[in-house]
Order: C-alpha cells, then structure tokens, then sequence
C-alpha cells in the first residue's frame, strides 16, 4: 500500500504528488473560458474549464484557480476509488488465504483423528455414493422429469461431488500431490481428442 495512504484514507500529500509529477497545460477559448488539460504520470488524462459570461470580466489566473479545484476534486474521486479498490483486494486474497489455510488443516485433523485407514474406506464410500447419484441421474434423465426433480438430482450429484472432492484431497496428503498424473493424463486425454476429431474429418 501507498506509503502516503494512512489509516485507509486518501492524504492531502498524494494528491500533491499527483500535480508535482504531471504535466499542466491551461489555455483560454473564445477570450472568456479556461480550459485546463492534466496528464497525470500514469498518462490519465482529466481536464476543467471556467468561463465567465462577459470577456471583460475574464480573469485567466482565477479560471486556472477554479479548473484546478475542479480536477483535485475528481483526483480524491479517483484516488478514493483505487483505495477501496485496493483494500477489497487485499481483503480478498486474506480470506482465500485463510480458507486454504483452514481446508489444509481440517483435512490433516481428519485423517489425524480417524487414521489413514478409515480415511481411505471412506473416499471409497463416498465414490461410491457420487456413483450412485449419477447412476439415478442417467436412468432418470431421459424420462418424464419436472424441473423439480432434475433440480433435486442435480443438487444430489453436487454434493456427493463436493464429498469426494473432500476425500481426494485427503488421499493427496495420504498418498502425495498427483499433479504429475494429472498432466500426463490431460496430455494423454488430448491426444486421443485431436485422434478422434481427424477421424472424424
């Protein structure tokens, strides 16, 4: 975070910055209005302008004045949003942080508490569980279904996905990361795809 962001707010001092390294151009139309263009560092581009309704009246350093009111304005905006931005981000990451954290040691305080041996039953079990709900899910698919009974079917095969998924991350802290596996399997998968997909050209 900005060094210049105290306390989760947008300082005086950074916008200050801002104008120290932008570039300001000020120019006047029709020898009444003041139009002034910023480019800030990042190369975002925000402009203003004044006019008076009399020329005689116009006074070029008042209008800079205004228009420069008016762009620090839309910089709190700006910097004000980023900061939330930010922050929400940061926030985020923290909580996918510590739910990774939290996943990795309920899954160890499980296979801790029952043992590996139980453990491993019960992935079998609960594939065996998913497999009976897709099971019911085909058999059933193409009958005469409402939308509330494929609902239900579907929430069932969700949830006995979301069991064994539970259970395979046991086995990869049992038995050791398949990603290796995983990879040579997808390649594998793919090649057989790109061998079907020619034959069938």
């Amino acid at each position: 975070m900005d060094l210049l962001t105290r306390n989760n707010t947008v300082t005086q001092e950074q916008i200050d910055r801002l104008w120290e390294t932008a570039k300001v151009e000020v120019t006047t139309a029709y020898d009444k209005c003041t139009v002034m263009t910023v480019k800030l560092e990042n190369g975002f581009i925000l402009s203003a302008s004044s006019a008076c309704v009399d020329p005689a009246n116009y006074d070029p350093e008042l209008g800079a004045q205004i228009c420069r009111r008016k762009i620090e304005d839309k910089l709190w905006e700006l910097e004000g949003y980023c900061l939330q931005k930010q922050l929400f981000e940061e926030r985020a990451a923290a909580q996918n942080d510590m739910t990774a954290e939290r996943e990795g040691a309920i899954l160890e305080a499980a296979i801790e508490t029952w043992g590996e041996r139980a453990q491993i039953g019960m992935a079998v079990e609960e594939m065996s569980e998913l497999t009976k709900a897709l099971c019911k899910y085909l058999r059933f698919q193409n009958g005469d279904l409402d939308c509330d009974a494929a609902a239900l079917l579907r929430c069932a095969v969700l949830e006995e996905m979301a069991d064994v998924g539970i259970m395979l991350n046991q086995m990869a802290l049992i038995f050791g990361d398949p990603t290796e596996q995983e990879i040579y399997k997808l390649e594998r998968l793919e090649q057989r795809i790109n061998r079907d997909k020619k034959g069938e050209e």
